[in-house]
């Protein structure tokens, strides 16, 4: 049974580490090892994660503060599995996860890594939103350079990657922060590494006050520089891909203008349609009030007639 590691980088998210320790421990594939690396936390990270030590799977790594990035490549080197998930302290998976993206590469070969949806949930770990992987993005499977750079992407905790195509395409750009992901998967795509999607919510992505993605000035900075950095390694498939986003806006530049220039007529015929709708229930408030005149008459004179023949 091939060996899965699991990477936890913590940095003074105490609260939440225990559900994700415990959703590696519990996994339905028992061939696995849990790093976590404590990164310079202040808080009861250390002692949260000590709690797990009597489990032979399970290892702490304590560090200096040396961001999120860093902390990954930390537990990746330090790791022995021929496939890694990297999952942030405040998320967990499902029991089946890594099983069933387990089984989607061993099933396929040729493929790199595996990617599941996510359930986003908030704070107290309740279900929200129903955003869906799958439904947010161009191309799922097979070489998905383009889509990524077209449409965003997919959090670390999704993926199971090969060991492999890291040793291939190198670990983590600690440069890159909240975005050191998504320059991976692009950097692998670039290079020719296919991907296949599960469509099954395995991965659960919590929302809170403290998510680095919140944090929308380091956000922006670290995707422009991820992909300036993809840019420069893969100049021609990336500028295939800003082409194709290019034609996209284009159709919805046009699609926009001809709502624009037809408005005016497609409100005409609108207000029409309602004035004839109007019409029409007058018409036919009008005739229920005439067949129930005509009813009550009809009553009254088949009462008299009865009267009268008594």
């Amino acid at each position: 049974m091939s060996l899965i590691s699991v990477v936890i980088p913590c940095y003074n998210q105490a609260r939440f580490l225990g559900k994700a320790v415990e959703s590696v421990l519990s996994q339905s594939h028992k061939e696995l090892e849990l790093i976590v690396v404590n990164d310079g936390s202040t808080d009861e990270t250390e002692r949260v994660a000590s709690q797990y030590l009597a489990d032979p799977r399970f290892r702490l790594i304590n560090q200096k503060n040396a961001g999120l990035p860093a902390a990954r490549n930390r537990g990746l080197s330090e790791s022995q599995g021929d496939f890694l998930n990297f999952l942030d302290s405040d998320d967990w998976l499902a029991q089946d996860m890594l099983r069933t993206l387990l089984t989607t590469l061993d099933q396929n070969p040729e493929i790199a890594f595996a990617y599941c949806d996510i359930q986003i949930v908030d704070a107290a770990g309740a279900p929200g939103d129903t955003f869906s992987v799958g439904a947010a993005r161009e191309i799922l499977n097979g070489d998905i350079f383009g889509s990524l750079v077209q449409s965003g992407y997919f959090p670390p905790h999704t993926v199971l990657i090969r060991r492999s195509v890291l040793d291939d395409v190198g670990p983590f750009d600690e440069q890159l922060g909240g975005h050191a992901d998504y320059e991976l998967w692009l950097r692998a795509s670039g290079k020719g590494h296919h991907a296949l999607y599960v469509d099954q919510k395995l991965a659960c992505y919590r929302i809170h006050g403290n998510n680095m993605s919140s944090n929308r000035q380091h956000m922006f900075s670290t995707r422009e520089a991820a992909l300036q950095k993809i840019s420069r390694m893969y100049p021609e498939r990336f500028g295939s891909a800003v082409n194709r986003m290019i034609e996209d806006r284009e159709e919805m530049y046009r699609a926009h203008t001809w709502l624009n220039t037809h408005y005016v007529e497609l409100k005409t015929w609108v207000d029409e349609l309602q004035k004839g709708k109007d019409w029409l229930d007058g018409q036919w408030n009008t005739l229920r009030v005439v067949v129930a005149e005509r009813d009550k008459t009809i009553q009254s004179l088949r009462q008299r007639i009865k009267e009268i023949n008594g």
